[in-house]
């Protein structure tokens, strides 16, 4: 979202010393194959309309806001992600939702120091922030998990490479019909 080149880019973000900025741009552009429990730990919702979504790139969704009774049911993206690269890295696989892979905890990304020596984050929210979705969680899913989690990752694949050949005004009608 910027009219300079990579390298311009990268330039002026070094200038801040940001340890987020540095994680941001090793993971842009490098494909992430370790499983990922997007969708199962964590979420993208748009606040102005309802729709919540495993991440950035999943057809699936849901609208929160027309039954907020309704039970959130993803499954984790797993290793089917059809992103290039993870969108939001500093997020998602900072709080843990790929675990195979070492990172920097959330805390250590964002928490900075301030003019008088203080850090951004108290003790307590450096705290929270350090821990990692999958902190005491198994990493283990059922046959039928994986075979649920498997069979998505090949629908949501598939829809991808459908939408990229349709014209852009037969996937709105659609939408629309199946609102």
């Amino acid at each position: 979202m910027t009219n300079k080149s990579y390298e311009e880019y990268k330039e002026l973000g070094d200038q801040f010393k940001s340890p987020l900025f540095d994680f941001t741009m090793q993971n842009f552009m490098k494909k992430q194959t370790g499983f990922c429990y997007a969708g199962k730990w964590s979420y993208v919702l748009n606040l102005g309309s309802g729709i919540i979504k495993p991440c950035y790139q999943s057809i699936f969704h849901i609208n929160i806001f027309e039954n907020p009774q309704k039970p959130i049911k993803f499954n984790p993206v797993g290793k089917n992600c059809v992103a290039p690269f993870c969108m939001n890295s500093s997020h998602f696989i900072s709080l843990g939702n790929i675990p195979s892979q070492k990172c920097p905890s959330y805390a250590d990304l964002r928490n900075r120091m301030c003019g008088d020596g203080s850090e951004w984050y108290n003790a307590t929210f450096k705290e929270v922030l350090s821990k990692k979705f999958n902190d005491g969680v198994p990493l283990t899913f059922s046959f039928k998990d994986d075979c649920i989690i498997y069979f998505n990752g090949i629908l949501n694949k598939m829809a991808f490479k459908i939408s990229d050949m349709l014209p852009k005004t037969l996937i709105s009608k659609i939408k629309k019909k199946y609102k």
